[in-house]
């Protein structure tokens, strides 16, 4: 299966959200794509809504097995665990190919409970355990390498080329004080 997935194009997935059904976001994947830029600093609003939407779903349906939300231009897919508390979602374009996306998206869910296994069943969770999961979504070929970083890396580069960027009273002040 993972060589099937490896083979063919990335699937254009916008955001990777691992979320326990308490709230609590463990990872939160950033692709670098333009939509991801726009809501950098909204990953961690977007987790809790994620979060209510399940307990929601839980409460007035009577089930927690969410599989999809989808919006004019965006869809969100969905894999839930009961036995380890877990929500994992992608979201990406309505039209990137359904079948390659539920696949990914069942491959990460088991590579990230077969390698955190031990950590998901502790009380007290240190997401920045979980910072490397990226490095797995790479290996399945769901990202490409370049691309992926977990949130808060891209909000450090993001503040770095802030302050790479020229001031323009900086420079309307150097300019003034030269003449």
């Amino acid at each position: 299966m993972v060589e099937k997935m490896q083979a063919q194009k990335s699937s254009s997935v916008y955001d990777i959200y691992v979320i326990k059904t308490s709230g609590v976001p463990l990872f939160a994947g950033c692709t670098g794509s333009d939509y991801c830029k726009l809501h950098l600093d909204q990953h961690e609003l977007q987790s809790g809504f994620i979060a209510a939407i399940y307990s929601f779903s839980r409460e007035v349906f009577k089930t927690s097995d969410i599989k999809t939300i989808l919006y004019e231009d965006i869809q969100l897919n969905f894999k839930t665990d009961e036995e380890h508390g877990l929500i994992f979602v992608f979201v990406h374009p309505i039209s990137a190919p359904q079948e390659t996306i539920k696949m990914q998206l069942e491959a990460a869910y088991r590579r990230f409970v077969e390698r955190y296994r031990d950590y998901l069943a502790e009380d007290i969770i240190d997401e920045e355990i979980f910072e490397s999961f990226q490095k797995d979504l790479n290996t399945l070929g769901i990202t490409p390498h370049e691309q992926l970083m977990s949130v808060k890396e891209m909000q450090k580069l993001q503040k770095g080329m802030e302050k790479k960027k020229p001031n323009l009273w900086t420079w309307l002040r150097s300019k003034i004080s030269r003449n």
